[in-house]
């Protein structure tokens, strides 16, 4: 399916959902949605200056955090990196890269299985849920991507001088001298995304989401991510799945619109298996 039908897809699913099942969440009685409520406001409680939470439930034998997937998270496994039988439960809207594949490192190095709780976004869906030996995604629970580190190129250069120029980089020592400097760092922050792509075997197809954004404007594309099904995972990752909840009517589509206002969302509509490489 072409992206136009697959965007003009969800428009329709939103609209006549809205429609149907009106306008909050509120309406629908749910354990599991009431958690996965309860994680998001956790998550914006983060974001708006709260310290992030990394707590031991279960006896000890789950490991909750709610924040970035990067600094914060490492800090978090690294106070309980020499515990055993851990299971992580994550709510988290991502990172910086290269904090986060760290973090997914010891994840996997140790062998927890994670639980994605609210949602698993951005870095977080990069690289914390595909080191994960067995990944459950809760109920009303979503994964949520929007590509991963792009190869540095001329068009990339060029997009980077840009950047600098409309930041107010004006003088041309100073603005050969900045873009070499960010161009070193984005060079190296893509071959540490892909040292970690290839270490893990994650296909090409979880990072790359040209297709589906290449017909949407720059402001459309910062707000637009990928909701990634059991299937993609599966294809694109080989690990096993425990449990994987993923919407499956107009009404629970909705619903994850109404958790995450503010973005749009798209989902792959493929077929059989994905090819991800």
């Amino acid at each position: 399916m072409k992206l136009k039908s697959v965007y003009m897809f969800w428009i329709a699913c939103f609209f006549a959902a809205a429609m149907s099942f009106g306008s909050s969440v509120a309406e629908v009685e749910s354990p599991g949605l009431q958690a996965a409520v309860e994680a998001r406001d956790a998550e914006r409680a983060v974001a708006q200056g709260a310290a992030p939470i990394c707590s031991l439930e279960n006896g000890g034998t789950l490991l909750r955090y709610v924040g970035p997937s990067d600094g914060p998270l490492l800090k978090c496994l690294g106070r309980h990196i020499d515990r055993k039988n851990l299971k992580l439960r994550i709510t988290s809207a991502g990172g910086e890269v290269e904090s986060s594949i760290a973090a997914a490192n010891i994840i996997y190095a140790k062998g927890w299985p994670v639980e994605v709780l609210g949602r698993c976004a951005s870095s977080c869906g990069n690289y914390v849920s595909v080191a994960a030996r067995r990944l459950t995604v809760l109920p009303f629970s979503t994964i949520q991507l929007h590509g991963g580190p792009s190869k540095v190129d001329d068009k990339l250069e060029e997009k980077i001088k840009n950047s600098l120029v409309n930041a107010g980089v004006s003088d041309p020592d100073e603005l050969a001298r900045e873009l070499k400097r960010n161009v070193g760092v984005a060079v190296h922050v893509y071959e540490t995304h892909e040292n970690f792509r290839l270490a893990h075997k994650v296909g090409l197809y979880w990072y790359d989401l040209s297709d589906e954004l290449k017909l949407l404007d720059s402001a459309a594309k910062s707000q637009t991510l990928t909701v990634a099904d059991p299937l993609m995972y599966r294809s694109c990752t080989k690990r096993k799945i425990v449990d994987y909840w993923f919407p499956k009517s107009a009404k629970e589509w909705f619903i994850v619109q109404e958790l995450y206002k503010g973005r749009n969302f798209i989902h792959r509509q493929i077929q059989g298996a994905y090819v991800c490489n």
